[in-house]
């Protein structure tokens, strides 16, 4: 599977639009402070009312001109950010289809629908709302801080000194982060597993009874989720009042030292108006960044979920050799001392078999004596020794899997029917 952002590299067009709507946004914001500090200049040194109707021409301007770009920016990355999730998905849905029945015998199919769904979310929420986020939070600050700068240096340093704090708060708090949400997810992926469980076999359940029993595990399975979600989000609303404490320290901050500066004529009322709107500007991204810090931990979590399903490999391999021409006459099956081991149980054990066209083979024995599993063994829905199945003359461990189960007609014990018609299930791997 590709890596994470290797998902998003054929959108790049589509991200750089997002980003330049982004640096056009924080770029129009800086008009509506800038003209707040001359209209309170212009006020103090009483100028005429037509040039303060301009100056708030000019702040409607810019502020609608700030929300038309940030909408922009959002349709462009949370669109690229919808398109990556649809390949995630599509492919992780095609990896699976790989996979022999083994894979799901030993994997709970709640807890592979739970990667399948709430992971892949969670990740597209961070490629979508994290790149929004983090680009957001580079260009305010880059922008906002050159203006200030500009305007008071030292003013700037002393306002903005609580937040390099905001880094050395959200390292040590993401690390807290990333545990709880693992936990978290591993016990969504149990309970789902559960509950598929619990409605697969509702009748069985009905049939002895069981409702009480098999709700009160439910019922264990969600407090125990519910207690780790609850510790999850104890960690991540600690970051929202510390990040706030150090916004609020910020502006007491500027008071003071922009409070001398007015008094000792280093800065005019309107620099002081100005400075406390760019503190504010500051405000939404640092709080977003602490957020965005706990969205990356349980987009990690989720991804490295998603990784190790997509690293599994499957256990059948496929044929190299050429497919089985297309035929509607009967196909010469021969079985030669097979012998499948699973650990250390042996399931089947030096079978010979052959199975000559147009003649009826029934085999037969008791329970777990091992005929599902020689049919399996035909099919190659497990792996079997090379040189122990045939068709037509063919090793069928050399055939492409779709070529051989094209062959075969296979009926298996569990009655499943798909959501559709009763024709297209009878008519289920015809024709494709």
């Amino acid at each position: 599977m590709r890596s994470s952002l290797g998902y998003l590299k054929p959108y790049r067009a589509a991200l750089a639009w997002g980003v330049l709507m982004l640096a056009l946004t924080n770029a129009f914001y800086l008009g509506v402070p800038l003209m707040i500090r001359l209209a309170v200049n212009a006020v103090r040194a009483h100028e005429n009312q037509t040039y303060l109707l301009q100056l708030v021409g000019m702040m409607v301007l810019f502020a609608a001109l700030t929300a038309a770009t940030r909408i922009a920016s959002r349709i462009w990355i949370f669109n690229a950010a919808r398109a990556a999730e649809y390949d995630l998905r599509s492919d992780l849905f095609g990896h699976l289809m790989t996979l022999s029945p083994a894979y799901y015998r030993d994997h709970p199919t709640g807890d592979v629908m739970s990667r399948l769904t709430n992971d892949v979310q969670t990740v597209r929420a961070m490629w979508g709302f994290g790149v929004v986020s983090l680009g957001n939070a580079i260009l305010a600050f880059v922008s906002v801080l050159g203006v200030m700068l500009y305007t008071d240096p030292l003013v700037t340093v002393c306002a903005i000194a609580p937040f390099p704090l905001i880094y050395v708060v959200g390292q040590a708090m993401s690390r807290r982060m990333y545990k709880s949400q693992r936990a978290v997810q591993e016990k969504l992926g149990a309970l789902s597993s559960r509950l598929q469980e619990d409605l697969g076999a509702i009748q069985v359940i009905k049939t002895y009874g069981l409702e009480g029993v098999r709700r009160a595990g439910f019922v264990a399975g969600s407090e125990t989720l519910l207690k780790e979600n609850m510790e999850a989000t104890a960690v991540r609303i600690q970051l929202g009042p510390i990040l706030s404490s150090l916004a609020a320290l910020s502006m007491a901050i500027l008071i003071l030292f922009g409070g001398r500066a007015y008094i000792h004529g280093d800065m005019t009322e309107g620099d002081l108006v100005a400075f406390s709107a760019f503190l504010a500007r500051l405000v939404w991204p640092t709080l977003t960044l602490g957020f965005m810090l706990a969205l990356v931990q349980r987009g990690k979590v989720s991804w490295q979920r998603l990784t190790q399903l997509s690293d599994t490999k499957p256990d059948i391999p496929e044929g190299s050799g050429p497919p089985l021409p297309a035929s509607g006459t009967p196909a010469h099956v021969e079985i030669k001392d097979l012998t499948i081991r699973i650990g250390d149980r042996t399931l089947l054990e030096n079978i010979h078999l052959e199975l000559k066209p147009g003649t009826i083979t029934a085999i037969v024995g008791r329970t777990g004596s091992g005929k599902s599993t020689l049919v399996d063994a035909m099919c190659r829905l497990m792996n079997i020794p090379a040189g122990t199945v045939f068709m037509d003359g063919r090793d069928v461990t050399t055939l492409p899997l779709a070529s051989l189960r094209g062959q075969i007609g296979y009926a298996p014990q569990e009655a499943f029917l798909f959501s559709t018609t009763i024709a297209d299930n009878i008519a289920m791997g015809y024709g494709g």
